[in-house]
């Protein structure tokens, strides 16, 4: 704009050799929050950040990140020239869109691709330039936040490390309770990967389907939903088997007792749950009537208790 090239004639020479780089952060600040693929707004220079990385572990990175940094802006300039351009003639025809909308929802959405497939890239080549540990960490934060619906913590994973928080439990049980963490660690990782895989690959043909939809009118099949929902059942299936082994290693005070466990407890356990309030309820209504029940067929343990 104006105004920069104003600021820009008046700097000195230092100042000068760090323009670019300025401008480079300046469309990051700006593009990347409009994209509109998962991995499309992520900004690695800010997870890495976040990792916080030894300056003496980035070493082998920080190459890495200034060729991501110059091909993200070829990207995001290139994305901001397509939106530029079509603006005006995308505004024109939404009254009435014809095929050339249609060619420029494309380009967009190819654009959008081009940007999303720099961060998928270069967050693999950082996180193999990095020590294992620091790497770990970081496509760790990069998968949460890029592809959150896939990657961030499920409910079984914060049940575990509430379980794992017990002050009820032996020192043996917490042993034995980590290693069925990890061993759930381990088959929930390549599942993750898988669904990060399918969304890389159907979103942008999903996206088009729905430009379709919008241009013709005409209902578009969209065939990659069905991979999508299978694979989600098996990782909601993997949790529901984890957290019945969990359950069976506590007691079931404990288990109903962690943050969001009900949801797995077994159904009788659930029932009892939400019995409780109302057996409760009654017998402040009527006190007598459980010590009647109790009396009735004898003390507990002599052939009348249940």
């Amino acid at each position: 704009t104006e105004f920069l090239e104003n600021v820009r004639a008046i700097l000195g020479a230092p100042q000068q050799d760090l323009w670019p780089g300025f401008m480079r952060a300046l469309r990051r600040d700006k593009e990347l929050p409009v994209g509109s693929l998962m991995g499309e707004s992520t900004n690695l220079i800010t997870i890495m950040q976040q990792a916080d990385v030894p300056p003496a572990a980035r070493a082998a990175a920080d190459p890495l990140l200034d060729r991501y940094e110059a091909e993200l802006d070829e990207a995001l300039l290139a994305r901001e020239q397509v939106d530029l351009r079509n603006q005006g003639p995308m505004m024109r025809s939404m009254a009435s869109p014809d095929e050339n909308a249609l060619n420029m929802l494309f380009e967009r959405i190819d654009a959008s691709v081009r940007v999303r497939d720099v961060n998928v890239r270069y967050a693999e080549l950082l996180r193999a330039a990095l020590p294992v540990e620091h790497g770990e960490r970081f496509v760790e934060l990069y998968r949460a936040q890029a592809f959150s619906s896939f990657a961030r913590d499920t409910a079984a994973t914060r049940i575990f490390e509430a379980a794992l928080e017990l002050q009820t439990i032996s020192e043996e049980q917490r042993s034995a309770i980590a290693d069925l963490f990890a061993a759930y660690r381990i088959e929930l990782e390549p599942m993750v990967l898988e669904m990060i895989r399918m969304q890389l690959e159907s979103e942008p043909e999903l996206e088009k389907s729905k430009a379709r939809q919008f241009v013709t009118r005409v209902s578009d099949p969209r065939p990659f939903d069905a991979e999508l929902t299978e694979a989600r059942r098996q990782r909601t299936e993997l949790d529901r088997r984890y957290m019945k082994e969990l359950e069976g290693m506590i007691t079931r005070v404990d288990f109903l007792s962690l943050p969001g466990a009900s949801r797995f407890a077994e159904r009788r356990d659930r029932a009892l749950e939400s019995d409780a309030p109302e057996a409760s309820r009654k017998r402040r209504q009527n006190p007598e009537r459980g010590f009647r029940n109790v009396g009735s067929g004898g003390p507990a343990g002599a052939g009348g208790g249940r």
